[in-house]
């Protein structure tokens, strides 16, 4: 775009502010209005100073996700700066973002930027998926560059958060076939997220054979554990497995592998196989007599 100098006509200033009051239409009814959207102010008179942004693309690392709630980023800035030979300050009319939950403006004083004096606007980052998520960042403003309108991408990215389990596996000592359950061994859940955790279901897969008892609750805030416990009744001989499925929104392992073996329980008795009568074969009868020629009598 062309740099307005300081002989612009008056018509001139009046059509820029005509394109850059439909601009700042435009981007509201795409994004609402920005009372409730974004930092705004009122509509401003044109001026001939350019206003730069920098950076082009505010990237974010990545952050931890426990849909549908994710861990706020650090903030990043973006700088909005006018040079010292510009005659005029820039005076701010708004900041849109594109997708206002995921990127958040926070509290700032860029509403006029005075040459020579940058100001920094502070963006957080908190994903409410995985993978790349991305916005725009709009910037409406009363300088002669881009109508009055600069763009900034925004990019970050989510990562599920886990859940630790510890132990991930319980072996349980021989045991009498019907007797009483063994003592319990405990599993004990931690939530090494900066995000609450939700657990919606722990169960055992034989849970007549291995006996849970939950302790759990079905939110686990950040940094926090809690313990469940199982405990082993053999209901036959030989070698019996299973395993305790928890059912959460995290990632990685949701089960405890359980392992036990049962003794002196009673030995099935095997019904004994009868024996068969071998069928005799068909004896074979005499076959037909050949024919044979007589001698004719006379």
């Amino acid at each position: 775009m062309s740099r307005i100098t300081t002989g612009t006509t008056s018509r001139s200033l009046l059509k820029l502010a005509a394109v850059a009051g439909y601009v700042i239409l435009m981007m509201a009814s795409l994004f609402g209005p920005p009372s409730s959207r974004a930092q705004s102010s009122p509509a401003v008179t044109p001026v001939t100073s350019i206003l730069t942004v920098s950076p082009g693309t505010l990237n974010f690392d990545f952050q931890v996700v426990l849909p549908p709630d994710g861990v706020a980023s650090s903030p990043k800035n973006i700088t909005l700066s006018v040079a010292k030979n510009q005659t005029q300050p820039v005076t701010i009319a708004s900041l849109i973002v594109s997708d206002p939950v995921q990127f958040v403006i926070q509290a700032n004083n860029c509403t006029v930027i005075q040459p020579g004096i940058p100001c920094t606007v502070p963006i957080i980052f908190k994903p409410t998926g995985l993978r790349k998520r991305s916005a725009v960042l709009a910037i409406n403003s009363n300088a002669s560059n881009d109508n009055g309108v600069l763009s900034v991408g925004l990019v970050g990215y989510g990562k599920a958060g886990t859940l630790s389990i510890s132990p991930g596996s319980l072996s349980f000592p021989v045991a009498q076939v019907a007797a009483t359950p063994t003592s319990s061994k405990s599993v004990t859940l931690t939530n090494k997220n900066a995000v609450q955790l939700t657990i919606s279901r722990i169960s055992s897969s034989n849970p007549d054979v291995f006996l849970l008892t939950n302790n759990c609750p079905t939110t686990l805030q950040p940094n926090a554990r809690c313990t469940f416990s199982v405990s082993f009744m053999a209901d036959r001989n030989g070698a019996i497995g299973g395993k305790i499925f928890i059912a959460d929104n995290a990632a990685g392992a949701n089960r405890v592998n359980l392992s036990g073996s049962g003794k002196n329980g009673p030995t099935p008795t095997r019904t004994a196989t009868p024996t068969r009568t071998p069928t005799p074969s068909p004896t074979k009868g005499p076959g037909p007599f050949p024919m044979r020629a007589f001698p004719v009598m006379h």
